[in-house]
């Protein structure tokens, strides 16, 4: 699980899964994920501190992958890195399963104003990725869909947000 946060997903996955690893960025947020690991006994779980791109590669294929509600906090270029290293991850036959908003209604993205503005943004940052982006990544990563929903993870209304589901298909 990519942004597991303190790991309410993780460990239900743990359930599930022989082996289940719950990255994010924040250690406070992955000592209370192992902290709720130790007292449930999911010892079938590791938690990895992301820094950088680097950190998310740890050199193995996955069956799952899931992210809700965490790629639409990053600017656009780095949701559809976040989402092409996904498709790169996965295994053969593997599922990715992830959300992020495709339109936000108003919403432009500008690589030099973004970086000119990056020191005065004091508030949760919210970006959106055309679905045609996605699905270009995925094709790319020889991955298809198998299903794309709207959701309401976000909650506004000038928002579309998409759940989505693809699987990496066999060469």
């Amino acid at each position: 699980e990519y942004g597991c946060g303190v790991g309410r997903v993780t460990l239900q996955l743990a359930k599930y899964f022989k082996r289940v690893v719950g990255m994010d960025i924040s250690q406070a947020h992955l000592d209370l994920a192992g902290a709720m690991s130790d007292k449930t006994g999911a010892g079938n779980l590791e938690l990895v501190k992301i820094n950088n791109f680097k950190d998310i590669n740890i050199g193995e294929k996955f069956d799952f992958i899931f992210s809700v509600i965490v790629l639409q906090h990053n600017p656009p270029p780095i949701i559809a890195s976040l989402i092409d290293l996904f498709f790169k991850l996965l295994a053969p036959e593997g599922v990715a399963m992830f959300q992020v908003p495709t339109r936000i209604d108003g919403y432009s993205f500008c690589i030099d104003n973004y970086i000119n503005t990056m020191s005065s943004v004091d508030t949760m940052e919210l970006h959106a990725l055309p679905q045609s982006v996605i699905f270009n990544i995925a094709e790319r990563n020889n991955c298809m869909p198998l299903e794309a929903q709207c959701d309401r993870w976000n909650g506004a209304s000038n928002v579309v947000s998409q759940t989505f589901v693809f699987t990496k298909k066999l060469v």
